[in-house]
């Protein structure tokens, strides 16, 4: 029952399914060696073949959220850096599997992720 004031969450899921969603997280330990925007276009190019191959599958193992942590190695006045990146493909927004990407800046000493 629908409670008055209260919204109820949308899914693409069929009923039968139940409301419980599915995550898929990856964490890649290799650096690549190229800029931001070619990995975030990758990605998006990949998960494009990804839903368009096999939609219906991911639609019945629930998957709501994907998510690959990357590095991406740059080399600047002859130093190589190191650039941590998460991207995220999430239906918390709405869209069903819906990219994003974030760069991320980790604390120098204890490695963990500041922003």
């Amino acid at each position: 029952p629908l409670v008055t004031g209260q919204l109820r969450m949308k899914t693409p899921y069929p009923v039968q399914y139940g409301a419980a969603s599915t995550r898929i997280f990856l964490h890649v330990l290799n650096e690549y060696e190229a800029d931001t925007q070619s990995v975030i276009k990758g990605f998006k190019s990949i998960l494009d073949n990804l839903l368009a191959k096999h939609s219906t599958r991911l639609l019945q193992l629930r998957v709501d959220e994907i998510e690959v942590k990357a590095r991406i190695s740059y080399v600047v006045d002859g130093r190589k850096h190191i650039q941590p990146i998460r991207l995220v493909a999430s239906s918390t927004s709405g869209d069903w599997l819906k990219t994003d990407a974030y760069l991320e800046y980790p604390d120098p000493v204890t490695g963990v992720t500041k922003q």
